[in-house]
């Protein structure tokens, strides 16, 4: 009943309270020392080791952090692990780069596990949705942990290692798409004088075709502000579009509408619009993503 978790930034901490919640003792580190001191019922770690040394084996350790400093905090922590340890990357890295990390471990006995994590911030507090590749006997060790930070039937293993990542990717390539197409429709409606976009999108999350949660956090953001004063209309974000975009062009797969809506980002960046301040208000609601200066 012992976790450790390495990152503790907006997803992190919503997941560690969640497993504290369920009774696990939470072992957590995060570079900025004010992100664990506030969350109750953690147990702070002075630095990567020391969360490693206070926890039991066989020890399960959930990282997230940022794809770019998977590996050198896993340099940070492998030297201090023993033979049957469990690494769990829950963060959004490149599935390659998971199957390396595997291999890498699994010569020192280390088992590593990829997991995409979905459902933002609310996700994280209430629930999150898990897709998990690695080898099925560390997936089975972990399923505990994941199902008290999981949405009921939210916890899935995919298979082989870098799956779990691969699916992740495909998820967000879609939910660019989704944005897109959102975002586009209600920006024609706003062209039109005396429709009340709010009761639009109030109106479709109740029985129509194309009612979704997207909807209830667009019912959310224009309740709150028909006219999307808060945003610049500059999206940010990318990489996983980038990265499954590269993996439909070299598989031969069509991706056209996922390809537009990519292109759509990098040109709100330049001429921002209605729509692409529908996408930047989305994403802050359920990431809590900052838009570009």
């Amino acid at each position: 009943m012992e976790v450790g978790i390495a990152g503790l930034g907006r997803m992190g901490s919503r997941l560690a309270s969640r497993l504290i919640n369920a009774g696990y003792s939470v072992i957590g580190y995060d570079m900025d020392e004010a992100a664990c001191s506030s969350l109750l019922g953690i147990r702070k770690a002075a630095s990567l080791q020391d969360m490693i040394i206070q926890i039991s084996p066989r020890r399960l350790i959930f990282l997230m952090v940022p794809a770019g400093v998977v590996d050198d905090t896993l340099d940070g922590i492998a030297p201090y692990l023993n033979k049957g340890d469990v690494i769990i990357d829950a963060g959004n890295s490149f599935y390659k780069d998971s199957v390396r990390r595997a291999e890498e471990l699994k010569t020192k006995g280390i088992y590593y596990l990829d997991s995409g994590t979905s459902g933002g911030l609310e996700g994280a507090l209430n629930g999150a949705s898990f897709t998990v590749g690695g080898e099925k006997e560390a997936f089975d060790f972990a399923l505990p942990a994941f199902t008290a930070m999981a949405a009921k039937e939210g916890v899935h293993y995919i298979g082989k290692s870098g799956a779990g990542h691969f699916v992740k990717m495909v998820h967000n390539a879609i939910e660019y798409g989704l944005l897109q197409a959102y975002a586009e429709g209600f920006g024609l409606l706003q062209t039109e004088e005396g429709i009340d976009l709010a009761q639009v999108s109030a109106a479709w999350e109740h029985g129509s075709v194309i009612r979704s949660w997207i909807l209830e956090l667009i019912t959310r953001c224009l309740e709150r502000d028909a006219e999307l004063s808060a945003y610049n209309g500059k999206i940010g974000g990318g990489e996983t579009g980038a990265w499954a975009i590269g993996e439909a062009r070299a598989r031969d797969v069509d991706f056209l509408s996922i390809i537009a809506a990519f292109e759509a980002r990098k040109k709100s960046l330049d001429e921002p619009s209605f729509s692409s301040k529908l996408i930047a208000a989305l994403r802050a609601e359920f990431g809590g993503h900052k838009q570009p200066e």
